[in-house]
């Protein structure tokens, strides 16, 4: 009776450490799993529509109102994407290391929220003018005296536009700094449509929309590695049946991700277009603010798991260690290695990893010698700066031996920019009437959006189980690699489709159908399905216990780099491409460059990056973790 009251007992607990709300072992059926998860996609997907509200149409904005070049206002938005992926490793860090994932998510998506209703409230309803006389003040000399010709009048609602302006970010709620924008700030009324251009800002306005744009950048980048991580943090993967809904979430992660990217990209890409920027705004912050409201909601079922301290002091430890022993002679028996087991591990639920032979510089770290033991003569208890356990020293391999992989996924990320940058402007050039019907070229991504979807499904339920039935599993390596594949599909059929476009242009806009753009975003989809979910299962994966935010962070500063080599490219392609007697291959008139080229030079530098990373992946050497199940079961029944 009694082992059979403990065998109920432990099948009420998760295998994997998780705790509660109050540090409690997880119980199975009153925390986690599909409720929480569906919670975690729902927020996600309300969170994505609230981010891509803001920047689907930035790069019209630029080129629209602003009056800069295609190539200045693709490099710009590219700055500020990446800028976005940058602050996904300080919210990595924080989950990681401090405030666990859960406080992480409420706390970077508390600071969206702001952002986003500072947005609304004093700088979106002018969000073509004050970007792009934001941008301008900063990279366009040539338009700074229209800038400072600001109607001064207008600012005095502002945060910072002169004292008033100051009493009122401080007494006055969102309504009333929502109507003061728009009553004052948009002038005329539908400005930055295409057709009517927007009264110029104060510098003091353009200022507060960069406090703005860059909350939403810190709160949207933080928050992104730590839901995706907190969300399979839901599914104990010790267990049968949740292990295999772990897999399945990421790929639900990015089914929510991409409806909340189908809804901004088509219904408020439509409204931003015709100049209601308001009302697109306005949706943004209520998304953002109902995503906020909906995680709260959950608190008291998820699933949580202890930071485990600050990961520089554990690999600086190593590195240090390692280094003093290198005259060490290694023992001819890796068992010797020290190593943390049983009851002397300070979480009981932590997984050693097993020892590998690479970098074996490393292991010297991990070699037991007398003077280890030593701490304020405590000659039980070992300096961490002189002896750390294989465990230890093999976190610091882990990352070492995903910086290749990671590196080689930067020109993917420099392929997937282009769909919010080059390719709106393309297809700005290209008719956008269906009938009586004006087609954003910003909403065109939309085929991405449910090309991705279908291909989650049709994988998930179609090529999956086909392969299973011949022994077949696809890797996350592989479908990385396929996703590579099709990024040069992708950049080919859109050189082609300028190719076309250009041959039959007239003047500033080409005959050719923006529907022409449909197979380059459709292949653009397919590559985000195999590359950026392969990416995040792989280095979640792979990354050790205590870092996993870390490991979803890799891939988001994966497109914050790729945002910043895409401008680089540009840059680079623009200066050496255009002179006083030549347009260059990205001029203002695309009818009078080469977009093609460009298309054809990343695609070219896709397919070098393929070959490049075929070698590293068949090189990984994947990361082997002990058994958590055996010894969470033992430590149960002592209890």
């Amino acid at each position: 009776m009694e082992e059979k009251s403990n065998a109920e007992s432990q099948e009420e607990y998760t295998l994997d450490g998780s705790v509660d709300l109050r540090k409690r072992r997880a119980i199975r059926a009153k925390t986690g799993s599909w409720f929480a998860g569906i919670l975690l996609l729902v927020n996600q997907g309300l969170a994505t529509l609230a981010f891509y509200g803001v920047g689907v149409n930035l790069v019209l904005f630029l080129t629209r109102v602003l009056g800069q070049s295609n190539a200045e206002a693709a490099n710009n938005v590219s700055k500020w994407t990446g800028t976005v992926y940058s602050f996904s490793l300080l919210g990595a860090f924080l989950s990681d290391s401090y405030l666990g994932r859960y406080v992480t998510c409420a706390l970077f998506q508390g600071i969206f929220v702001i952002g986003g209703n500072r947005n609304v409230k004093g700088v979106l309803p002018q969000i073509t003018c004050a970007v792009n006389n934001g941008f301008i003040a900063i990279e366009s000399g040539g338009d700074k005296k229209r800038i400072s010709a600001g109607n001064r009048e207008k600012s005095g609602g502002l945060k910072g536009g002169g004292r008033e302006g100051r009493r009122s970010e401080r007494k006055e709620g969102l309504i009333s700094l929502s109507l003061s924008s728009y009553l004052f700030l948009i002038k005329p009324n539908g400005c930055g449509d295409g057709k009517t251009p927007c009264g110029s800002h104060s510098t003091t306005q353009i200022l507060l929309f960069y406090v703005s744009i860059y909350l939403i950048a810190l709160g949207n980048g933080g928050y992104q590695p730590t839901i995706a991580t907190f969300g399979a943090d839901q599914f104990d993967e010790e267990h049968p049946m949740e292990s295999h809904s772990k897999v399945a979430f990421f790929s639900y992660f990015y089914l929510a991700l991409n409806f909340g990217m189908l809804f901004s990209n088509t219904i408020l890409g439509y409204f931003e277009n015709k100049g209601v920027w308001a009302l697109g705004f306005w949706a943004s912050a209520g998304s953002a603010m109902l995503a906020l409201v909906l995680f709260l909601v959950g608190t008291p079922k998820y699933r949580h798991f202890v930071p485990k301290g600050n990961p520089f002091s554990r690999f600086g430890q190593v590195i240090v260690a390692a280094s003093r022993k290198w005259k060490v002679e290694f023992p001819s028996n890796d068992d010797e290695l020290y190593e943390v087991h049983g009851t002397d591990v300070a979480d009981n639920w932590a997984r050693n990893i097993l020892h590998t032979h690479g970098f074996k510089f490393l292991d010297r770290a991990a070699v037991k010698i007398q003077t280890a033991y030593a701490i304020e003569g405590k000659t039980n208890i070992h300096n961490p700066w002189h002896l750390c356990s294989v465990t230890q020293v093999e976190e610091v391999k882990c990352i070492l031996r995903l910086l290749p992989i990671w590196l080689c996924t930067i020109i993917y990320s420099v392929v997937y920019t282009q769909m919010t940058s080059l390719f709106v402007e393309q297809g700005a050039a290209m008719v956008t009437t269906l009938g009586s019907f004006n087609v954003p070229p910003a909403s065109m991504s939309s085929f991405e959006i449910v090309s991705a979807a279908a291909i989650i499904l049709i994988h998930r339920r179609l090529i999956e189980p086909t392969l299973s039935k011949f022994k077949i599993r696809l890797t996350e390596l592989q479908r990385m690699g396929i996703g590579l594949l099709f990024a040069v599909m992708s950049m080919v059929s859109a050189g082609v489709v300028e190719h076309l476009r250009v041959r039959q242009g007239q003047l500033s806009t080409s005959s050719l159908s923006i529907f022409w753009q449909v197979p380059q975003y459709v292949f653009i989809g397919a590559s985000e399905v195999y590359m950026l979910i392969g990416q995040l299962e792989f280095f979640n994966g792979q990354a050790p216990d205590g870092l996993k935010s870390f490991g979803s962070a890799l891939s988001m500063t994966s497109i914050s780099l790729g945002n910043f080599g895409s401008c680089l490219i540009l840059t680079l392609v623009t200066k050496i491409s255009s002179s006083a007697d030549r347009a260059g291959w990205i001029p203002r008139n695309l009818n009078k460059g080469h977009l093609d080229r460009f298309f054809y030079l990343l695609a070219g530098l896709t397919a070098v990056d393929l070959v490049i990373y075929t070698v590293c992946a068949k090189r990984y050497n994947y990361t082997r973790f002990e058994e958590r199940s055996s010894r969470g079961k033992n430590n149960e029944s002592s209890t």
